[in-house]
């Protein structure tokens, strides 16, 4: 799998925001039979920029609660950085690992973030030495084998800013697909 973020919510989506949602992934792939499983060769619908030039790639969003995946002292952390509890989460993930899924990711992240009003869950750390407005929280947890790590949480402003000035580089995880012909 390639990089994944996910959108944090002080909400969870109803039947009418979850029908939007579809409506971003048909924009982005006519074709989309689900938001599970769907390909994006560009985001100028979503009022990005990127274009592949190596053809549509692979995608996937689901829905999921934060307190199936952080632990409450995470949520704590973000609930004092950001002024609200997060709720439910859009969890997107690229099924490649080039520069091109990097940048859709971060496009379709900073569109469902200000469409739905959420703040952007990296996954990992972040390269931030070229970003400097708006708002990255380093959440630090333990690891169970002992020791700490942290993985960013931002908003919609820092995002906008490191997807114009920086290296594009999500926090990703190897691919099913890499070793295939999709990526």
């Amino acid at each position: 799998m390639g990089p994944t973020v996910s959108i944090l919510l002080p909400y969870s989506l109803d039947e009418h925001e979850r029908a939007d949602l579809e409506a971003v992934v048909k924009s982005l792939d006519p074709s989309a039979s689900s938001t599970k499983d769907f390909h994006v060769g560009t985001t100028l619908s979503i009022g990005g920029s990127a274009i592949s030039g190596e053809g549509a790639r692979p995608f996937s969003i689901r829905l999921a609660e934060p307190v199936e995946t952080e632990e409450e002292e995470s949520l704590r952390q973000i609930q004092d950085a950001f002024s609200f509890w997060p709720i439910a989460e859009i969890q997107a993930a690229a099924g490649c690992n080039r520069e091109i899924d990097h940048r859709i990711l971060g496009e379709l992240a900073a569109f469902l973030a200000k469409h739905f009003g959420g703040i952007i869950d990296f996954g990992g750390q972040l390269d931030t030495d070229c970003a400097e407005s708006g708002k990255l929280l380093p959440v630090r947890y333990a690891l169970a084998a002992g020791g700490q790590t942290s993985f960013h949480v931002g908003d919609l402003a820092f995002l906008k800013q490191w997807l114009v000035c920086c290296v594009i580089q999500m926090p990703s995880y190897p691919s099913a697909y890499e070793h295939g012909q999709l990526c």
